[in-house]
């Protein structure tokens, strides 16, 4: 119980911290472009609150990046490890991050965007889209190639803990043009190659390998470890069970073979 106390502690003391110094450095620009003209309210409240918005995010990224160890691919036990902390910490600043109700705002305004994942870590190309609503943790073993869209309310993950002692952190790799529809699901130690596409609805569990211009239907559940090899397509709700070859069409729960995916089909 020490450590789940530890850590709301520190949630409650960054909270404020992060907090307190957007809040104070927002009101004193607005009390300095203030006057007395309904334009210069106007402009005020917006230059404040924009200011807002960047001391928050520099902010935790500051914090971050004093308090945190690095986060490590690899396993650990639960409890006082290098590991567990570094993985307890960042959920910490993500937290913040995530429940905030300037979440979205952030996400509009590009550069902000940008600098936040950049700051926490992330390997992001400016090109990427990122969809309002997405949920990505552990960011810093997280990677999404140029040109790559990440869908709304999609969700990238890092991290398991699948018996309650053992916490299992693996890197996400997104390659380039790679497609991730809505509300997707993607669990760690998961790679997606250049031009694939994963369909609205999917679910790529731990350790998934996408190949260059694979292409995931609609609510597709892929199972741990599985293969999918270059060009192949999986019709849309078809659970995948084993690896797939490349250029081939499977379908059906658990899915089969059904022939050659055409061209249409493919994407590279």
């Amino acid at each position: 119980m020490l450590l789940p106390t530890l850590f709301d502690g520190l949630y409650w003391l960054f909270f404020v911290l992060v907090y307190g110094a957007s809040t104070a450095s927002g009101l004193y620009v607005a009390q300095a472009l203030d006057g007395a003209a309904v334009w210069q309210t106007a402009l005020a409240f917006v230059a404040g609150y924009i200011t807002f918005l960047h001391t928050f995010v520099v902010s935790l990224v500051l914090l971050k990046n004093l308090v945190q160890p690095r986060l490590q691919v690899g396993s650990s036990r639960v409890g006082a490890t290098r590991g567990f902390l570094a993985w307890g910490l960042n959920s910490v600043f993500q937290g913040i991050f995530i429940a905030s109700p300037f979440h979205d705002q952030v996400h509009f305004l590009f550069w902000l965007r940008f600098l936040y994942y950049r700051g926490m870590g992330m390997k992001l190309h400016p090109s990427v889209v990122l969809g309002t609503g997405v949920v990505l943790r552990q960011v810093e073993l997280i990677r999404v190639g140029k040109g790559s869209v990440v869908g709304i309310g999609a969700s990238l993950s890092c991290h398991v803990n699948v018996d309650g002692k053992t916490h299992h952190q693996a890197a996400v790799d997104i390659g380039e043009r790679v497609l991730i529809g809505a509300h997707t699901s993607i669990g760690p130690g998961v790679s997606v190659g250049d031009g694939a596409v994963v369909g609205y609805r999917c679910t790529l569990s731990m350790g998934v390998s996408m190949e260059p211009g694979a292409v995931l239907g609609a609510e597709v559940f892929v199972k741990s470890n599985v293969r999918i090899g270059a060009g192949a397509v999986i019709a849309r709700r078809s659970v995948v069970t084993c690896d797939i070859p490349a250029g081939e069409r499977w379908e059906g729960s658990p899915a089969v073979r059904v022939g050659l995916a055409s061209e249409r089909e493919k994407r590279v």
